[in-house]
């Protein structure tokens, strides 16, 4: 059976090249209309940081050793905001 699929396309070369075509303008149709969600994300990668102390209370980790650690991380070279 394979071998008479392949003697039928070898035969009709035309009736061949119209369907790749066709196959051809249809996959561009679909990529044109793709959704913008189906691209990578672009935006640089955020970074959490977590603190914990049984001594001090969660305010004052925010003003003091969170502050801190922020600044220490963004001072490094390549990071932004």
């Amino acid at each position: 059976m394979l071998d008479a699929l392949i003697r039928w396309s070898l035969h009709n070369r035309l009736a061949m090249l119209c369907g790749a075509a066709a196959f051809l303008a249809w996959g561009g149709y679909a990529a044109l209309r793709m959704p913008v969600d189906g691209l990578p994300e672009l935006n640089a990668p955020a970074m959490f940081v977590a603190l914990e102390s049984a001594s001090h209370t969660p305010r004052d980790l925010r003003t003091t050793a969170d502050t801190l650690v922020r600044r220490r991380l963004l001072a490094r070279r390549g990071s932004r905001r």
